[in-house]
């Protein structure tokens, strides 16, 4: 690992079964849940569970309550980036937001997406960022600030899919009432990636490497980012998710069992229309 002109070594799990595995064993019985364990065989399989029991539940919360829309024209696939694609993709931030009437969050792939894609906004509204490395207060006050103008005009925060405020704060009634994902926020390739989905594929069989180690933890990223949108059974809101590969069938089982998206190619005029 190479952080600011130095070198270290580090050391990662593989196989997380070995330990749970053997702690599962010791009990009769055990509830293992969560909002996030799709698909459910394959977090059996990862943590060894003997002969599962899996069901899910569907949401309690109104459907009508929440517009899904899967936009079927830009991409933060790596073969198509760039300085248009970028321009095209704040577009279509532009003119969700316009249309929202209240918060917005924008929750992109990766800081240097994030870079990239900002300069083109122009949403005539406050615009808030998280920073690569930002103390505990200064988090917190940058999440205090953008609720607050969720009971005025509106605000837009700039976040990442995968990092805190996308998975460890909530956002309850008007302080959100929209997260637009910004492409499928898949892992950087790396010697871990690539050690994990090797590891996944011997284990398990063929095509459970990939799936495991590298499609399912993206999508679970970017429910897990529009998820902040409704929070209690009250809430309204829409969750814009911005990548034509969102729609393909092969990520359909990533999301849960009750989810349905609208696919357009007018996501502004969807969302007027919502609100």
């Amino acid at each position: 690992i190479e952080r600011k002109h130095s070198l270290g070594i580090s050391i990662n799990p593989l196989d997380a079964a070995e330990i749970s595995q053997n702690i599962l064993h010791k009990l009769n019985s055990a509830v293992l849940m969560s909002g996030t364990l799709l698909p459910l065989a394959m977090h059996a399989d990862i943590l060894g569970v003997q002969k599962p029991m899996l069901k899910e539940y569907l949401s309690p919360f109104p459907k009508e309550n929440r517009l899904n829309l899967f936009v079927d024209k830009t991409t933060t696939k790596f073969t198509d980036r760039s300085a248009q694609q970028y321009k095209n993709i704040a577009s279509e931030i532009n003119s969700v937001v316009s249309k929202v009437p209240g918060n917005t969050i924008v929750f992109f792939p990766s800081f240097e997406l994030l870079e990239s894609i900002a300069p083109n906004l122009n949403v005539g509204r406050k615009l808030l960022k998280q920073e690569r490395e930002m103390k505990n207060e200064d988090k917190h006050k940058l999440i205090h600030d953008f609720k607050l103008l969720g009971s005025s005009f509106g605000g837009v925060l700039l976040a990442v899919s995968g990092g805190s405020i996308a998975e460890g704060v909530d956002f309850p009634g008007e302080h959100l009432a929209c997260a637009i994902v910004v492409g499928i926020p898949f892992a950087k390739v790396s010697i871990y990636t690539d050690a994990m989905i090797k590891f996944y594929e011997q284990k398990f069989g063929s095509g459970k490497g990939f799936e495991y180690a590298y499609t399912a933890p993206a999508i679970s990223k970017a429910v897990q980012a529009a998820g902040r949108v409704i929070r209690t059974e009250t809430d309204k809101g829409t969750c814009i998710f911005l990548d034509k590969r969102f729609s393909e069938k092969k990520y359909e089982k990533f999301f849960p069992k009750d989810f349905t998206a609208e696919k357009t190619l007018d996501s502004g005029k969807e969302v007027g229309e919502f609100f």
